[in-house]
């Protein structure tokens, strides 16, 4: 049997796999540019209009499956959603939502010992002193079991932060 391509594994993916876990599997392969964007355009196993959805919302930036989630939960909500932002004295962020508030997803694998976590925290308060956003930090469990609510709470944090006067 002849090996797949990774473009020919995830377009194949479809017969199996959910619209939402070949998203997470499109953007898991360009982030770590073992495709291209325009791959997509060579697949012929994937149903048209599934086709236009994953070209709608893939995104290199998510590095890992609950920031897909996240990101593609707050977007279908209709905000706007800015990924692996470069924030200087920061570092790099999950995403922007609205150029107004930090969302964060944090995994257990690197946010677990004491040296991260008060990296975090640090980088919560820079992020705030120097720049105006607030950060929210989401688990993968809220993430995957909990969107609707963490939705809720962006939206809410948002809609507290336009209220605000200056």
């Amino acid at each position: 049997m002849p090996e797949l391509s990774v473009i020919d594994a995830i377009d194949t993916s479809s017969r199996c796999l959910s619209p939402l876990r070949q998203l997470v599997a499109i953007d898991a392969a360009l982030n770590r540019d073992l495709i291209a964007r325009g791959a997509l355009e060579t697949f012929c196993y994937t149903e048209g209009r599934r086709l236009d959805w994953l070209r709608r919302y893939c995104d290199s930036g998510a590095q890992s499956p609950p920031e897909t989630l996240a990101r593609l939960a707050l977007v279908r909500a209709g905000l706007r959603v800015s990924t692996q932002v470069l924030l200087p004295g920061v570092g790099r962020v999950d995403m922007v939502v609205n150029d107004a508030l930090i969302v964060e997803v944090d995994g257990q694998t690197y946010h677990m010992d004491e040296r991260s976590f008060q990296g975090d925290r640090d980088r919560d308060r820079v992020a705030l002193a120097e720049w105006g956003l607030r950060t929210m930090r989401f688990t993968r469990y809220d993430v995957e079991l909990r969107r609707e609510m963490m939705v809720q709470q962006v939206v809410a944090a948002l809609r507290r932060h336009l209220a605000r006067p200056l």
